[in-house]
């Protein structure tokens, strides 16, 4: 496929603020191509994230979005980034997992950082943007019921972590490319 194609079909989803089609393209090997290198490190069987915006009757600027993302670290480790694009409210945004390279300046995060940044892709409208980034604790695999380990007591069930909560506040408005502003933290 073209570019251009490629193009012409992400801007007539967002015309159409319709993120039910964006994600089901998105999941096609033309839009969401992977290196080959990765490829042959990750397996053929990456699964496709999954991306649910729930936008509520009624609010006018708010929404939610819900990831599965399948693979996180290994595809942190080995990709050291992911990309995840959706559509809500008229705009297409784009929230990208990155581990920090060497810093240019002070203020960037120390090398090898995990990271997160929200930005706008390009004809989306300017916003403001001050939300929360959750990560809950993944669920626990299916295991075998309790049995007595090698020395004899039973395995303990550990207390479940905390979800994690980052703030992702712009003092700035949110621009697309080719003036891009996007808001970033370390996590």
């Amino acid at each position: 496929m073209q570019p251009s194609t490629i193009s012409d079909i992400r801007l007539a989803c967002l015309v159409t603020s319709d993120q039910l089609l964006f994600h089901r393209i998105r999941q096609l090997r033309e839009f969401n191509a992977v290196s080959p290198a990765d490829e042959m490190l990750l397996g053929a069987g990456v699964p496709p994230d999954e991306v649910e915006v729930v936008e509520e009757p009624g609010e006018e600027v708010t929404f939610a979005v819900r990831l599965g993302i399948g693979r996180f670290q290994k595809r942190m480790m080995v990709a050291r980034k992911i990309e995840i694009e959706f559509i809500a409210r008229g705009r297409m945004w784009k929230l990208e997992f990155f581990i920090a390279p060497p810093p240019s300046n002070s203020t960037q995060p120390k090398a090898g950082s995990w990271c997160v940044a929200l930005s706008l892709s390009e004809n989306s409208p300017p916003a403001w943007i001050d939300s929360r980034l959750l990560v809950p604790e993944p669920p626990s695999p299916p295991s075998s019921p309790s049995s007595p380990s090698g020395n004899g007591k039973k395995k303990q069930k550990q207390k479940p972590r905390p979800t994690i909560s980052l703030r992702l506040k712009s003092s700035n408005v949110l621009s697309p490319p080719p003036r891009e502003i996007e808001i970033g933290i370390g996590l």
